[in-house]
């Protein structure tokens, strides 16, 4: 077993990269990081939140992570330097979910603000539309083809 240590908080949300290879953590300290599964090292920090991170995914094609955040906005860092690659947007409130589509895409967020909301990977992660209206809680992947919203909630 590989403990990963390194957070100064709790951590909210994990993922594996595509490849099984890397894990990607959210943590209540304001930063997320990426870890090597084989050794438990801490690769790299994920730093420009403003607030905890609740929820991290990797793109399918394992070059991007996201991550989502009480300060209401959705990063995307490239996953093989750490580096900000955007700031998706803002929501009104903490961002609870962040989910990719099964080719990479779009991205679908999702906050206490009541909304999830799909964003178009190129260019510049443009909004393409409000879903769902009400509280969201989570915004799942179940297989390649289509995401389920789980409303909660009126």
């Amino acid at each position: 077993m590989v403990v990963l240590r390194g957070h100064d908080n709790y951590v909210d949300d994990v993922a594996w990269s595509p490849d099984e290879a890397r894990v990607a953590t959210a943590s209540g300290d304001w930063t997320g990081a990426v870890w090597d599964v084989a050794t438990g090292r801490r690769i790299d920090v994920l730093k420009g939140h403003e607030g905890r991170i609740r929820a991290v995914a990797w793109s399918p094609d394992g070059r991007f992570i996201a991550t989502g955040s009480d300060d209401r906005t959705v990063r995307v860092w490239a996953a093989s330097t750490g580096e900000e690659a955007a700031v998706v947007g803002v929501h009104q409130d903490k961002v609870t979910s962040v989910a990719w589509s099964h080719d990479g895409t779009r991205l679908l967020t999702a906050s206490f603000d009541g909304t999830a909301r799909i964003w178009l990977a190129e260019p510049d992660f443009e909004r393409l539309e409000a879903l769902a209206r009400g509280r969201v809680s989570r915004v799942l992947s179940e297989d390649e083809r289509r995401h389920h919203m789980l409303p909660l909630g009126p």
